[in-house]
């Protein structure tokens, strides 16, 4: 498992601001008393097939992450968000590979995006004054159960601790952190 964690080292339990000027959290998104755990579908060595993640017993993967008291180990992240396709995909590779959603281009005002490309159950829309496949690029698709979806030319990656080395997909949440 793994769990969101706000400044750890700022967390006091009251709202306001520290005296360096810092916002203090709630407990409940601290280190210690988090109540954010969602399971991650960890890569898996090719021999051993175990999960393979910053844990104490491996160091947090030789010092990549932080050690804590509490024999967990913390470790700083950040966002990759990357183009999926560049060009016309297929309606499988649509409905496999991208895995956020997007409003139908109809919810954006007038001239926002455009149709640009229909192919096999796949309708393209890309942005205005755009010309090549971006993030924004928008794929309209209707699944198995047909049921019209439109999901977004991005994929978004979790990279955790300081090498690089792991990587997960970043979770959806419809939290709110302040009031979960």
């Amino acid at each position: 498992v793994a769990a969101i964690v706000h400044k750890p080292a700022l967390t006091t339990y009251k709202w306001g601001k520290s005296s360096a000027g810092y916002p203090i959290y709630a407990p409940y998104i601290s280190s210690d008393k988090n109540m954010n755990y969602f399971s991650v579908h960890w890569p898996r060595d090719t021999y051993t097939h175990d999960e393979l993640f910053p844990t104490v017993d491996n160091e947090c993967w030789d010092n990549a992450c932080t050690k804590m008291e509490d024999w967990t180990c913390l470790c700083d992240i950040k966002e990759e968000n990357n183009i999926v396709f560049t060009s016309m995909p297929t309606k499988k590779d649509v409905l496999t590979k991208l895995r956020i959603g997007a409003f139908g281009p109809d919810l954006y005002d007038e001239n926002d995006y455009t149709l640009v490309g229909s192919s096999g159950g796949v309708d393209v829309f890309k942005p205005k004054d755009s010309e090549d496949y971006t993030k924004s690029t928008i794929f309209k698709v209707t699944d198995k159960f047909r049921e019209i979806i439109y999901l977004k030319n991005m994929e978004s990656w979790v990279v955790i601790g300081t090498t690089n080395q792991f990587k997960m997909q970043n979770p959806s949440h419809f939290i709110d952190f302040a009031q979960p």
